[in-house]
Parts: structure tokens; sequence; C-alpha cells
């Protein structure tokens, strides 16, 4: 907020500014003129220029935001691939524990069957 002080000053001070605008050769003021045209036009392209970059900034942000999805899903898939694969696993390593439970049933009946066969042969004798 401004002072009456600096309120006065401010006044005094655009006086002046307008009293020596009036003193001013036209000459020069034109060259202002052109000085402060090109200054906005360069300020124009500077913030065209921001502008683009933003634009381009978005888009590979949006490119990599599509990439980082596809990447997502990509990776569900496998971590779904990997349990079926590990449940598959684990379930052969059930079927062989079964098939020597099995083979180690099927070896004794075998064996019990041989004994049976033998005490048969001896005792028909």
């Amino acid at each position: 907020m401004q002072t009456v002080s600096e309120d006065g000053l401010l006044t005094d001070e655009k006086k002046y500014a307008a009293e020596v605008s009036d003193e001013v050769p036209v000459f020069l003021k034109t060259e202002k003129i052109d000085y402060l045209t090109s200054e906005v036009e360069k300020l124009k392209a500077s913030v065209d220029s921001e502008i683009q970059r933003a634009d381009e900034f978005e888009k590979k942000f949006s490119e990599a935001l599509e990439k980082i999805e596809s990447m997502r899903v990509r990776l569900e898939k496998t971590e779904r691939s990997v349990l079926q694969l590990q449940e598959a696993s684990r379930r052969v390593l059930q079927l062989q524990d079964y098939d020597w439970f099995f083979l180690a049933h099927c070896k004794i009946v075998a064996n019990m069957y041989i004994v049976e066969i033998i005490f048969c042969k001896y005792r028909l004798l």
C-alpha cells in the first residue's frame, strides 16, 4: 500500500515524464517504439517456444505413461504365468511322490505274491 508521500512522489514523476516526453525528438520516440516492438516480438517468440516445449513434454509424458501401463500389464501377465508354473511344478512333485509311493507299494505286493507262491509250492510238495 502506498503512503501519501509516495503517492505524491509518483505523481511528480509522472508529471516529469510527461514533460520530458514532450521534449524528446520524434525520431527518438520512433526508435524507442521500434525497440519495444522488437522486444515484444522476441518475448512472443520466447513464449511460443516455451509453449512448444511444454506441448512436446506433455506428449513425451503421455507416451511414457502409455509405456508404463503396457509394461505393468505385461508384468501382471508374467506374474500370473509364474504362479501357474509354480503350481504345476508343485503338482508334478506331488505326483512324483505318489509315483514313488505307488511303486514301493507294488514292489511290496509283488514280493508278497512271490512269497505266497513259494510258500504254496513248498506246501504242495
